[in-house]
């Protein structure tokens, strides 16, 4: 069995959250995902956030960030 780039994204992704850490930190988390699975990360991300839990997301997504970001650092 093989998984898709998007597959092993999400899989990365859960298995960071099964960590009780108070901090969290994706890299282009929704990379190699399609609309419908973005969609779903973001608000995975949002219901994990507000488990008091500090995220940082580094992306070139503006439109998956604007999903889940409080705040957007450019560089």
């Amino acid at each position: 069995m093989s998984l898709s780039g998007g597959q092993k994204q999400r899989l990365a992704i859960a298995s960071v959250m099964c960590k009780n850490s108070p901090f969290v930190f994706f890299d282009e988390p929704s990379s190699g995902m399609d609309y419908s699975n973005m969609i779903k990360i973001s608000e995975l991300i949002n219901k994990y956030k507000t488990m008091d839990k500090i995220i940082f997301i580094v992306s070139h997504d503006i439109e998956f960030l604007n999903e889940v970001a409080d705040e957007i650092f450019e560089l």
